[in-house]
Formats: C-alpha cells, structure tokens, sequence
C-alpha cells in the first residue's frame, strides 16, 4: 500500500492549492479531484481486505477527470490516478469535490467553451429552419404540390420537434 499516494480519511484540503466543487455537476474535464466527503474515504491503516483496498484506490486517491457526463442525479467519469490506471466512476450529483486549483479551467477559458456550444446550437437550429424553408420551396415549384395550410404546420411540427431535440440533448 507504500506505493500509492493515498490521501488519509480525514485529509483536510488546502486552501492554497486546493478549492471545492460544491457538487458533481461543477466536475469537468481535465479537473484533478478527490471526494470531500471523508465518509465516502477509507481508513486506509484499516484496509486490509481487498474489497476495502480496492475502495481506497479509488476513493483515497487524487484523479484527473475525463468524459465526464451528468444527468440530474448522478455524474459519470473517468478517473485517471498518478500511477496510471483508470476507473470509471458513477456519483452522486450532491457530492462535493476537492478540486486542485491549478486544474481548474480559467473563466476565459469557461467562457469560450459556452461561446463556442451557443454558436453550434445556433448553426444546427439555422440548419433547420433552412432546410425546412427548401422543402415549402421545393413544394412551391411544382404548381400541383401547392404548400396547403396543412403541409406547412407539419413542416413547422417537424422543424420544431428537431429544434426541441437539440435542447434536450443540452442538459
């Protein structure tokens, strides 16, 4: 057990190197973190079983974030420790976090990742509404195929069921 790093049970953060995530939803990629809870960490001069040695690997162990996902009550990542393995962890969303500060994404940085999600959404939406504008117009070229009332609300119910789509993809 000499040869991880483990963090004890009750390890209090430090403020001038560490912060903490007030839950899972804050955790994003790249971000270095340990659960806060010292309920949730082992004793680890008390793991002597493997079930007890293999939660403190996980639980009692800094870890750099990846693919991280989340819903509303839970965050799924993938854990990478500082000998190389990798676990996936599921959490629960109310969870804090101790997060080193230096893996934090700087608010810049935050900034331009939103910037960069809105102007997708806004592409894919423009898309959209584009592509529905070509088939009324394709319509309208064929003096039989008149765009009635009717085809139009359904293309309209089409184009805005693939919009609605796009925003429930985003939480």
């Amino acid at each position: 057990m000499t040869d991880y790093n483990f963090v004890e049970r009750y390890y209090q953060m430090d403020p001038e190197t560490e912060d903490m995530l007030p839950n899972g939803g804050a955790i994003r990629n790249g971000m270095i973190v340990l659960i806060a809870d010292p309920d949730q960490r082992v004793i680890v001069k008390e793991a002597f079983l493997d079930w007890e040695l293999d939660r403190a690997l996980v639980r009692n162990r800094w870890a750099k974030v990846s693919h991280v996902m989340r819903d509303n009550s839970s965050v799924v990542f993938i854990a990478e420790y500082e000998d190389g393995t990798k676990k996936q962890r599921m959490v629960s969303f109310r969870s804090a976090w101790l997060v080193k500060k230096a893996s934090m994404p700087d608010d810049e940085e935050v900034a331009q990742q939103k910037n960069k999600k809105d102007t997708e959404l806004r592409t894919k939406i423009l898309l959209f509404v584009k592509s529905a504008l070509m088939v009324k117009q394709e319509m309208d070229e064929h003096e039989d195929e008149k765009c009635s009332p009717m085809t139009m609300s359904r293309i309209a119910d089409q184009t805005a069921g693939d919009i609605m789509a796009l925003f429930e993809g985003e939480k």
